[in-house]
Formats: C-alpha cells, structure tokens, sequence
C-alpha cells in the first residue's frame, strides 16, 4: 500500500506483530518482512515508524516471539533494516553474530558476518570466520567466497597498515615502524 502510495491500514501492524509474537515465524512471514526491509529505502520511507514498532514489538523483553527470534533469517532481516536506518555497524554486525550463532554450518552467515568484521575493522575476528568457511568447503563449494574474503582481508589490511601512525621516540621524533 505505502509502496503504491495507498492509504496503509494501522491495523495490520497489530496484526503483524500478533503473528510475529504468537505464531512460528514462516517463509511467508520471512518474505512479507523481508520486502517490507527492503522496501524502506526507497519506496516505503512512510511505513520506518511502523517497521520500527513491529521490531521492538519482537525483540522487547518477555516477548513470546521465540520461533522467531530463533530463525537466522530474521536477524538478517533486523540487520539488514538497521542498515537502512542509519543504525551503526556496530549494531548489524550483533545481528548477523546472532544469525551465524543460530546456523553454525550455514556459509552464508558466515560470508555475511566476516564482510562485517572486515567493514568495521575487525579483522581477527573476520580471520576466524574465514577458518570456520574452509571448514566447511566440502568439495570446494565455496571457493569463491573464501578467495573473495581473503582478497577483501588483505585490503583492510593493507588500508589499516597504511593508517598506521607513524611510531614517535621519546625525543619525539618520528620514527619508521
């Protein structure tokens, strides 16, 4: 409705969040927040209060939204609506830690949480997700993303070497590292 520029019904947020809190978190569930997420940036600017509730409605302390709150792809889903609302980085990253805590063996968790650690300077940690993906290569499925990772690595470490201050003695001359 907001994406067609229709009036939006402030019921079906209440609905949404009694689904979301009451019932197993489904694909359909999965797919309507997901476009909702989506959505935001561009088309839907309007419905960020609502998105707003209906993810605190999920996440508030006691709430019975335990099917939810236990499936990866929902706080792929959260981290990908904080990014869009400006939340900080900071923050993604605890999703997308969250989303590989609850899917260990699923690659793409941790490609996406290693990307994060990289983005936000992160690197042994970003290192350590790395390891867990040539882990879990079998037959070389994920050549790519782990050469992909390694490149992407090695330019934030050339970027933060770069950085790197140069050392100063106690004189308080500079000094080559």
């Amino acid at each position: 409705a907001a994406k067609l520029k229709l009036p939006v019904d402030p019921g079906w947020e209440t609905h949404a969040q009694w689904l979301l809190q009451n019932l197993p978190f489904n694909s359909q569930d999965e797919s309507s927040l997901n476009y909702l997420v989506n959505c935001l940036p561009a088309s839907c600017k309007v419905l960020v209060p609502q998105a707003t509730a209906l993810f605190q409605s999920v996440l508030q302390p006691g709430s019975r939204a335990h099917t939810t709150l236990a499936n990866p792809n929902f706080w792929v889903i959260y981290g990908n609506y904080l990014t869009f609302t400006g939340r900080p980085l900071n923050e993604v990253v605890a999703t997308l830690e969250k989303a590989a805590a609850l899917a260990p063996t699923v690659p793409i968790y941790r490609i996406n949480l290693a990307k994060g650690y990289i983005v936000t300077g992160n690197l042994p940690s970003a290192e350590k997700q790395i390891q867990a993906l040539k882990r879990l290569n079998f037959l070389g499925h994920l050549d790519i993303s782990i050469k992909q990772l390694n490149e992407s690595l090695a330019t934030a470490r050339a970027h933060a070497n770069d950085e790197t201050p140069e050392a100063v003695d106690n004189s308080g001359s500079k000094v080559p590292r």
